[in-house]
């Protein structure tokens, strides 16, 4: 995990631990959100996590979903 400053950079990992124990926990009670769910809520980071990517297949892989993203907003 980088960032720019030290409290950046602790706060980001404060966050991942929390979506950790919040994941594992959802699975140990069953309760996990479909895929679909998942995409809805990833699609506004799409763009800067494409920005952060070195491999073009990766970048090509984020420019569709950006582009499918209307269908999961739509349908």
């Amino acid at each position: 995990v980088g960032a720019h400053t030290e409290l950046e950079l602790e706060d980001r990992k404060l966050r991942i631990e929390d979506a950790k124990n919040a994941t594992f926990a959802a699975i140990n009670e069953g309760l996990v959100p479909g895929g679909g769910a998942t995409y809805v809520h990833l699609l506004d980071l799409i763009p800067s996590i494409k920005n952060s990517m070195e491999d073009l297949d990766e970048q090509i892989g984020a420019d569709i979903l950006a582009k499918v993203s209307i269908c999961f907003r739509v349908c």
